[in-house]
């Protein structure tokens, strides 16, 4: 039953009543007239019709003032229910909208912060050999693309196609280099999946920033596999590990490990993996330190399965 429902039957039952006290105030000057004119002048039934006459205005007057005051309140009640949802709704999409913009303003810092890195790593080791200009290069058109892909809508990225793992993952790798971590890589050529290569190198350097601001120093290793319809890609370190306090709350949005953290990488990871058809999620070490899966489709098939 619709909740306005009770109200429409209890104004219906006042405007009865009004029509009522209308219909029996004509009735008793209709009653007066033929009293006056019919009755023997020795029974004068005025003043009781008089009387009946005024306690019906009365009545009428009551009812009536009722069904002004019920609609008025009603009236009332029912703007500032609207007025409400409209900025209940205009809070959430500001909210939604600053939510959104924190989130690219935080991959967008990543992917420059990364860029200078590689210029100013490169223009430094040019000459020891240590770091190829190839390299440089490749990090900072992968980093460009994501730039490019934040500008064009977040998470869309480019067409959906089949593609290999090292293609995404290999720049990710290097630029978690550049800053000094140990990366050790097992990453099969052969192992390919089906999305967008630029959010899996996204994903990729959330989890390697991560493992760099609360595992510092620790060796990390990023390693993928084929299991059944779905490629794995694996990045574990040998840290400290997962506070357990966090440990059911760690891909929520704001949920920080350390003061350092935004609460933001891996909450951002999670969702784009969930735009790719795939998943995102902690999964038992073999020994100390975090370790995460990052699951995709291996084709369309399993993409709209996913889905």
């Amino acid at each position: 039953m619709d909740i306005g429902e009770p109200r429409h039957r209890s104004a219906a039952w006042r405007d009865q009543w009004f029509l009522l006290a209308v219909a029996l105030t004509l009735a008793a000057f209709v009653a007066a007239e033929v009293a006056g004119a019919s009755l023997r002048p020795d029974l004068d039934l005025r003043p009781t019709v008089v009387g009946t006459l005024r306690l019906l205005t009365l009545l009428f007057a009551l009812l009536g003032g009722a069904a002004v005051l019920e609609r008025s309140t009603r009236h009332q009640a029912a703007t500032a229910l609207r007025w409400a949802r409209e900025a209940h709704r205009w809070r959430r999409q500001s909210e939604a909208a600053e939510a959104e913009w924190e989130e690219r303003a935080h991959e967008a810092r990543s992917a420059l912060s990364t860029i200078e890195l590689a210029v100013y790593a490169a223009a430094r080791r040019r000459d020891h050999g240590d770091l190829s200009w190839d390299t440089a290069v490749e990090v900072i058109r992968a980093e460009v693309a994501s730039l490019h892909r934040l500008l064009d809508g977040g998470a869309a990225g480019r067409r959906p196609a089949d593609f290999s793992l090292e293609l995404p993952l290999q720049p990710a790798i290097e630029a978690a280099r550049l800053r000094g971590q140990e990366v050790r890589a097992g990453i099969d050529p052969a192992t390919t999946a089906h999305g967008s290569p630029e959010v899996v190198a996204e994903i990729v350097r959330n989890l390697l920033d991560n493992a760099h601001r609360h595992a510092p120093g620790a060796p990390v290793t990023v390693s993928t596999e084929l299991r059944g319809r779905t490629a794995v890609v694996r990045v574990a370190d040998r840290g400290p590990g997962i506070d357990a306090a966090l440990a059911g709350k760690i891909f929520d949005r704001g949920v920080k490990g350390s003061a350092s953290g935004t609460g933001l990488g891996l909450y951002i990871a999670r969702r784009l993996a969930a735009t790719q058809g795939g998943t995102l999620t902690t999964v038992p070490s073999a020994g100390a330190g975090a370790a995460f899966e990052l699951t995709l489709p291996r084709t369309t098939a399993e993409v709209c399965r996913a889905a």
